[in-house]
């Protein structure tokens, strides 16, 4: 009988202690739980900070690291220490991809890296990310980003030719990488030769307010390199008389290009004042022997002392 009781006492207590731990544990979840909900709400309000320390804390304290949320958490944590611009984000984040390669977070961290890459200006490093990812693997609004900042990154390689096909999609793509993409698609055209293409695309972004100050200078070597002279002297002196010309940073060449057209067909009063202007403001090592001849036969022809 004693040991009836004793059975029946023990199962209780066993039965008892079973359920409050039970309880304890399920409490600690619900709290864990509501922790990680507040630090992604958090993410989505784009609090990297606060966010950061919920997540950090609340794996502290989960004890289970294979968990879906606590993947979820060391995640979303290398993320916001990215955003921080925190010294160990980088590690965190390739670390992560080395413990759960079957994530399928693994995608969004190629994709965070190649940006944060990118907005650092470390294009070469920034390229090797953007290699790992799938185009159809990204979203609609993503593609113009995507496409864009590759191009780029190429582009700033010095890697014209593989640059093109990507920045070519994105120019005409509505999205605020279409000027960009035109522009460095134009300069790759103008190296390239291309002069039509690269007219076409500086004459879309003479309003741009970022490219814009930068259009006449292509515009007008493009009409040189065609020799359409007549075109060029309709188009270029008015940005060489502008009040506005402080807006273009290589004045000088357009100067002497436009002295130039009209030296070309002999109208050597109207080149000399753009001439002269180039000899005045450009450096020494740009003005050539031929330059000096051109300005010389000029104030000849003009009976200038």
């Amino acid at each position: 009988m004693k040991h009836l009781i004793f059975r029946i006492t023990f199962t209780a207590s066993f039965l008892f202690a079973f359920a409050i731990g039970t309880a304890q544990r399920t409490e600690i979840y619900i709290h864990d739980s509501k922790s990680y909900r507040e630090a992604l709400e958090l993410f989505d309000k784009e609090k990297y900070a606060a966010s950061l320390k919920l997540f950090e804390s609340y794996l502290q304290e989960l004890p289970d690291r294979h968990l879906e949320q606590y993947i979820n958490a060391e995640f979303h944590a290398g993320v916001c220490a990215l955003y921080l611009y925190h010294k160990d984000a980088e590690f965190r984040l390739e670390k992560f991809v080395q413990m759960h390669p079957e994530s399928p977070w693994v995608k969004k961290v190629y994709y965070e890296l190649a940006n944060y890459n990118y907005r650092r200006k470390r294009y070469k490093k920034s390229l090797e990310w953007f290699d790992y990812i799938e185009v159809k693997d990204l979203k609609q609004e993503q593609l113009a980003e995507f496409k864009f900042k590759r191009g780029h990154s190429l582009f700033m390689q010095d890697r014209f030719e593989e640059a093109r096909p990507d920045l070519f999609e994105v120019k005409d793509i509505e999205s605020k990488y279409q000027a960009p993409a035109t522009y460095f698609y134009s300069h790759i055209s103008y190296e390239s030769d291309q002069l039509q293409n690269a007219h076409d695309g500086f004459k879309r972004l003479e309003k741009d307010p970022n490219f814009g100050p930068l259009v006449p200078y292509y515009l007008t070597q493009i009409l040189y390199k065609q020799k359409k002279y007549d075109e060029l002297l309709d188009y270029a002196p008015a940005f060489v008389d502008s009040s506005s010309n402080k807006d273009i940073k290589r004045q000088p060449e357009i100067a002497q290009l436009v002295g130039d057209a009209y030296y070309r067909e002999n109208k050597y009063a109207q080149a000399l004042p753009y001439l002269e202007q180039y000899h005045a403001h450009a450096k020494k090592r740009d003005v050539t022997r031929k330059d000096h001849f051109q300005i010389g036969y000029t104030y000849y022809t003009l009976e200038r002392p």
